[in-house]
């Protein structure tokens, strides 16, 4: 029922022309650009379904773009990401990626991957960390095959903790051991951070600090809205759900979803 009542309100601000309103005057600030969020992809029907939707109705950019603010002033921008580490962003992700020639920025926990060939620490590491049922997490050879065929790796923490429960010596660690964990494996500089979880409760001011601090030079959160033009350490995205129609994700990345959330978060 919630979820009924949530995609009616969508529907709506999409329909009265609230969301249209709303995308004008973040369009007067600069281009309009909007980060999406995969994690584990399971069902590659829908998957590329998504992707074609993402590509044929805006501008999809590589992580290269988003870092040198290359965009197109007429389109929504779209920078394509995934969170944590499963096996399916090779098996399933890569070849669609593949297909419509697109360069994603992947967030891994190297604390997962480093773990991959024990089934029963695995199985742990997502139920205590990722809050999910046990899935088969990418390995090491699975970074190195996505970092060379042109994708972006970036870190989402050694393991997939609330940062804003640690204390600064902590905080600073895992974000670093993390970032110098995968750039031991790709022998090259990590200079993207998603942080775990990365809505308002997890992420702050201080979380971001030490990002910057370790080294960073982008941090992201999962708050959905447009980004800024000159944010770097509290950029936003949206998550994308299993199983969303096309419908409901043009909606989403026209802005109502955006809309709804802020709505909700003023009841609260």
């Amino acid at each position: 029922m919630r979820v009924f009542i949530r995609d009616f309100c969508i529907a709506c601000l999409s329909l009265t022309g609230i969301a249209y309103a709303y995308r004008f005057i973040v369009g007067l600030k600069g281009p309009l650009v909007r980060i999406v969020v995969f994690h584990d992809v399971r069902d590659a029907l829908w998957f590329e379904k998504t992707i074609a939707t993402l590509a044929q109705n805006f501008h999809v950019v590589s992580p290269e773009d988003f870092s040198s603010r290359t965009f197109d002033p007429k389109s929504i921008n779209i920078l394509i990401t995934f969170d944590d580490g499963y096996a399916s962003w090779v098996t399933t992700v890569l070849p669609v990626l593949e297909r419509y020639g697109i360069q994603g920025l992947f967030f891994v926990n190297s604390g997962l991957i480093d773990i991959a060939d024990d089934t029963a620490s695995v199985a742990l590491f997502m139920k205590n960390e990722l809050k999910i049922q046990p899935r088969e997490p990418l390995s090491w050879d699975g970074v190195r095959t996505l970092f060379e065929h042109g994708h972006t790796i970036g870190s989402h923490g050694y393991h997939h903790v609330n940062l804003r429960m640690l204390g600064e010596h902590d905080l600073v660690q895992t974000l670093r051991k993390d970032k110098e964990r995968i750039e031991s494996v790709l022998g090259t500089p990590v200079l993207h951070c998603a942080y775990p979880f990365g809505t308002k409760e997890y992420v702050d001011a201080r979380v971001g600090k030490g990002a910057q601090n370790v080294g960073f030079l982008y941090g992201y959160t999962a708050i959905s809205r447009f980004v800024g033009f000159d944010e770097t350490f509290q950029v936003p995205r949206m998550c994308i759900e299993d199983e969303m129609t096309p419908q409901m994700l043009t909606r989403w990345v026209f802005g109502a979803y955006d809309l709804f959330t802020a709505v909700k978060s003023i009841f609260r």
